[in-house]
């Protein structure tokens, strides 16, 4: 065998020792649709129901389950600031027995999921956006599923998804739990102790073993970051 064989040989082995794993299989075929809703909680839903009164053909994508941001980025004790009688999406509306009382976690769930089967959404669930690109005639939409063209694109993915986390936070001790907001579930998570919060104090204020320092008039350019993303910091 010669050094050139041996090289070849040598290269061929390399590529297929480092091939990536394989991936979950997709369609060659790009799939087409007048518009693209990205997010399947209350605002992409309420998109959906428009776009049907309009008959404009349309598909939704989410990354989870229906409302997943409200099944996995919520504290657990979490409830609506507005009373059930003003909760409203197109053509749904609240019809339970107490319409001045305020919505729950799993009671927001499941409103949204109701209306996603109420209208019929077409939702594609567990389906990752990983590019929106625009071309000639619209846009060129990648999921980890398929590629899709549409002429346009609706982004409902809401705010805050990303933690907006501060600085100064990889200088505090050790010892001293932090969590965001995305983060936060309930009191057992953190230790018997102090608390600061700049979140709703009612998310921690249920344990009567913690008590709690609630962010009150701070500096402005600290103020403008909390406002964004709400960061607890919990004392171990």
């Amino acid at each position: 065998m010669t050094s050139l064989q041996t090289r070849r040989m040598s290269r061929s082995s390399w590529i297929e020792s480092h091939r990536p794993c394989p991936t979950r299989s997709r369609t060659t075929a790009i799939r087409n649709v007048t518009t693209i809703v990205i997010g399947a909680g209350h605002a992409g839903l309420a998109m959906s129901r428009c776009l049907c009164d309009r008959s404009i053909d349309h598909v939704v994508f989410e990354r989870g389950e229906i409302a997943h941001t409200w099944r996995t980025e919520r504290w657990d004790s979490l409830r609506l600031l507005t009373p059930n009688w003003q909760s409203r999406l197109p053509a749904f509306h609240y019809d339970g027995n107490d319409p001045d009382g305020y919505r729950t976690v799993t009671e927001v769930i499941e409103f949204i999921a109701s209306y996603a089967k109420a209208i019929s959404a077409p939702v594609l669930t567990n389906t990752t956006v990983t590019s929106v690109r625009s071309t000639e005639a619209g846009y060129l939409v990648r999921t980890d599923q398929d590629d899709w063209l549409c002429r346009a694109v609706v982004i409902a993915s809401g705010a805050c998804n990303v933690a907006d986390v501060p600085s100064f936070a990889n200088k505090v001790p050790r010892p001293i739990t932090q969590l965001t907001a995305q983060d936060y579930r309930n009191p057992e998570q953190l230790a018997d102790g102090g608390v600061w919060s700049s979140a709703h104090p009612r998310a921690v204020l249920r344990s009567p073993t913690k008590y709690i320092a609630r962010a009150a008039r701070l500096p402005c350019r600290w103020a403008s970051i909390f406002e964004r993303r709400a960061f607890i910091v919990a004392k171990t």
